[in-house]
């Protein structure tokens, strides 16, 4: 969903996640990359967004986070990144 929201509350939203994330905890983000290029439902659906995976691990290391494992995921381009907290 990080796709729907103006790149300022992206940063806002992953912060919050590291905020209320346990001390051992990890947050997966998953959007879609490219969706752009895309035809079909796809594209009249998420036409007004997508999430570059760079910018999917910025959005981890600028909150505070590590990233732990990044790629493709399933179909429809998405990408996911799974970022934990730095160890104490």
């Amino acid at each position: 969903m990080l796709h729907h929201l103006p790149k300022t509350t992206r940063v806002v939203a992953v912060s919050e996640m590291r905020r209320v994330l346990k001390p051992q905890g990890r947050a997966l983000l998953v959007d879609f990359a490219g969706a752009r290029n895309g035809r079909g439902p796809r594209l009249h659906f998420h036409r007004h967004g997508h999430v570059e995976p760079r910018a999917l691990m910025q959005l981890a290391v600028d909150a505070g986070m590590r990233v732990v494992d990044s790629g493709p995921i399933g179909k429809w381009n998405l990408q996911y990144v799974l970022a934990a907290m730095h160890p104490a």
